[in-house]
């Protein structure tokens, strides 16, 4: 990044801030070359902090989608190395945004929940960083729309993201594409994996399912802490659905900048889901904390599951050789907790 972009980011990160109150962290002081600000100001900053140039964001250093084989591998390493989940790009999930919508707005940003948002849809790394997003479907979209049409999806089915190359499982012919983790709201996918069903399941199902959940957990933590961190998610945003698709890119920005520089103000080690113990029992992160009632916008998005039956069948097929190999040469020691 050159000084002159770096000083365009120092000020926008600055104007940003004086709007988005950080809660927790209001009296951060993160000092020259990044931001620097004593106390969050009133809202004649209004103004000058909403319109920020999306082209900048979209440039932003703390916000750059992976685009070479070496960046994709390195987030597979460290999903391997925290996660124990091998060929993971990232981890998938959507939220609802809550809006404040005009009375004569209709249903189109109505919810399954019974109000008004549009849709927060992200991939996250294996360090809580989000990678890549799309923000402003509205809110009766569900996760399986949005993913069918994403432009990530596309790349990824068309070899075009440029992901590191198949690779085989010790006792497996079946090759194993880079992929995505997800939850059951999605299609299973070559590129995209989602558990099993719990009913009938076999042993080796239950471990895959164990370790995709531990996979995608990273998502549930980035959402739950980005939520808890900045307080325009504590009720519905009162301007238009575009200006609040800026205002949340802004956070997302927001949130991989102090996660890079100033992670322990702003998140802090409980923050996120912790494991301890020789059997990595879960500690649930601080996010968690029932008496965060602003967090009740942290919803699934719905959505029937959509998919190719062929892409479906191939998906199967690259799921049924993970098992396996969770039980024998990739098992970890925990995981005889499993029944």
């Amino acid at each position: 990044m050159s000084q002159q972009h770096l000083q365009v980011w120092c000020a926008v990160l600055e104007r940003t801030v004086l709007f988005f109150n950080i809660g927790r962290v209001s009296d951060l002081k993160i000092k020259r070359k990044c931001i620097c600000y004593k106390s969050i100001l009133g809202s004649g900053y209004l103004t000058n902090a909403i319109y920020i140039p999306s082209s900048l964001m979209y440039d932003h250093f703390f916000f750059q989608q992976p685009n070479t084989k070496e960046e994709w591998t390195a987030i597979q390493d460290q999903f391997f190395e925290k996660w124990d989940f091998p060929q993971c790009l990232g981890a998938l999930d959507g939220k609802h945004v809550r809006i404040q919508c005009s009375p004569h707005a209709g249903s189109t940003y109505f919810n399954y929940l019974g109000y008004h948002s549009i849709v927060l849809f992200a991939v996250v790394d294996a360090n809580y960083k989000f990678i890549y997003y799309e923000v402003g479907a509205p809110g009766r979209v569900g996760d399986a729309t949005i993913w069918n049409k994403s432009p990530l999806k596309t790349a990824l089915d068309d070899d075009k993201l440029h992901a590191p190359d198949p690779r085989t499982t010790p006792g497996s012919n079946t090759p194993i594409p880079s992929l995505i983790v997800a939850d059951s709201a999605f299609a299973l996918s070559p590129r995209l994996m989602k558990p099993y069903p719990e009913k009938n399941s076999t042993r080796g199902q239950r471990l895959f399912n164990y370790r995709l959940s531990r996979a995608r957990r990273v998502v549930e933590n980035a959402f739950g802490i980005l939520f808890s961190r900045f307080e325009i998610y504590l009720r519905a945003m009162q301007v238009h659905p575009e200006r609040v698709s800026t205002m949340v890119l802004a956070t997302l920005v927001l949130h991989n900048f102090l996660r890079a520089v100033k992670d322990q103000q702003y998140a802090g080690p409980r923050a996120a889901d912790t494991e301890e113990g020789y059997n990595h029992e879960l500690v649930p992160g601080e996010w968690r904390n029932n008496n965060n009632a602003h967090l009740d916008g942290l919803q699934p998005v719905s959505g029937g599951i959509q998919g190719n039956k062929q892409n479906m069948a191939t998906g199967q097929e690259v799921r049924n050789a993970l098992p396996d190999y969770f039980v024998r040469e990739g098992a970890v020691p925990w995981q005889n907790i499993i029944p």
